[in-house]
């Protein structure tokens, strides 16, 4: 009830004219909050609140600025959070930001979650999509630490972050990643690396993907090999968005992890209804074979800002 209640006030407040995500005077408001319910066969189900939200100011005169954030997941027995902010500095030469900014990766990586469900980012799948430090941050409530740059050169769009975890006991991990999108007329080629460092050992994941829009379609693949969420592991990620209205995505995937000791093939099946004010609801289908055979179902209601 009390994750209703808070989705609840935040739609009452989308729907109202006075609330403005651009507050003016360089102050603005970005993220996304979502009420998931998600059934796993042969498993419990669960009812999830998501969230990730940054309030920002950037000065239109002289290039400083800073974000605060927070990343949230509130489930019935496990509230999380992480927070985040940095001050930032911005010119012809691209962004700077030193404090705890938001890894870069994410924000290049275009490769959609199976069937449309969150519940995935904050699981193995969630390595596959993005940066395995978001996950980490949010799951052991530590605030990452560091610095990032983002640029653009032509047609291409560079970011790169630093970014260390305190572990306890005077250890740390280190999280470098790097991400890049060189556009082609309506093709984007995509490209990706996050290495993660915690004492002798060193692991890098490496993304490599393109995405196409032909009218009402979008296409696209990615091939990654995500050794921070297991060594000798390849990913093939294959996905397709029909947007028959600005309102309304069908998304479907294909998924095929393989390593030495498994092979897993996933199928997912979503659709997406945007409102006005960003007010969302999703649903999705999801199969899974390989070592064991399984399939689930999610349903989410939510905000995009």
């Amino acid at each position: 009830m009390r994750h209703l209640s808070i989705l609840a006030a935040l739609f009452a407040s989308a729907a109202t004219p006075t609330l403005a995500l651009d507050f003016g005077n360089g102050f603005s408001a970005e993220g996304k909050i979502e009420l998931e319910y998600t059934d796993i066969e042969d498993s419990s189900d669960e009812t999830y609140l998501f969230g990730d939200v940054d309030l920002s100011y950037q000065s239109a005169t002289t290039g400083f600025g800073g974000f605060v954030g927070i990343d949230s997941l509130f489930a019935d027995e496990d509230d999380r959070k992480v927070f985040y902010g940095a001050l930032s500095y911005s010119g012809d030469f691209g962004k700077v930001q030193i404090g705890a900014p938001r890894v870069a990766l994410d924000d290049y990586l275009r490769a959609p979650i199976l069937s449309g469900a969150d519940f995935f980012e904050f699981g193995e799948l969630g390595a596959l999509t993005g940066s395995y430090l978001s996950l980490i941050a949010v799951v052991f409530e530590e605030t990452p630490l560091g610095l990032r740059y983002d640029g653009t050169f032509g047609p291409a769009s560079i970011g790169v972050s630093y970014h260390s975890i305190d572990e306890g006991s005077s250890s740390t991990i280190d999280f470098i990643t790097a991400g890049m999108n060189y556009s082609l007329g309506n093709t984007v080629l995509i490209a990706g690396l996050e290495n993660i460092s915690a004492g002798s050992t060193s692991r890098t994941s490496v993304f490599l993907g393109a995405e196409t829009t032909l009218d009402q379609f979008m296409l696209g693949f990615q091939y990654s090999k995500p050794e921070a969420l297991a060594s000798g592991v390849d990913a093939i990620e294959v996905y397709g968005v029909y947007s028959p209205t600005d309102a309304l995505d069908f998304t479907a995937t294909y998924l095929k992890l393989e390593s030495g000791s498994f092979d897993t093939e996933a199928y997912g099946l979503s659709a997406k209804y945007t409102a006005s004010y960003g007010a969302f609801v999703e649903a999705g289908y999801g199969e899974f074979s390989g070592s064991g055979s399984s399939s689930q179902a999610n349903l989410g209601l939510g905000i995009e800002f």
